[in-house]
């Protein structure tokens, strides 16, 4: 039986919990000093967003990183298995 790192990470340390930890993210004394974070906080035209409109940013950031790196992986395993 084969078991990736996601895997075996879910089964040590439970589920990534998305939602607590953006709202942790978001509510930490740090987080509209964050000079990579604070792009969030407002939109192109300086309109303060919501919790979850910055929530739901994040969310789409991580899973546009997330795929571009399953690609990149699959790439690899492919290059180094077909040798």
């Amino acid at each position: 039986m084969r078991l990736s790192v996601t895997k075996a990470l879910d089964l040590i340390f439970g589920a990534f919990d998305e939602d607590l930890v953006t709202s942790r993210m978001i509510n930490s004394s740090g987080w509209k000093r964050n000079k990579l974070y604070k792009r969030f906080n407002y939109d192109h035209n300086g309109t303060q967003r919501s919790e979850s409109q910055i929530k739901q940013l994040i969310l789409d950031e991580w899973k546009e990183k997330r795929d571009r790196g399953t690609v990149l992986h699959d790439y690899i395993n492919r290059r180094y298995t077909s040798v």
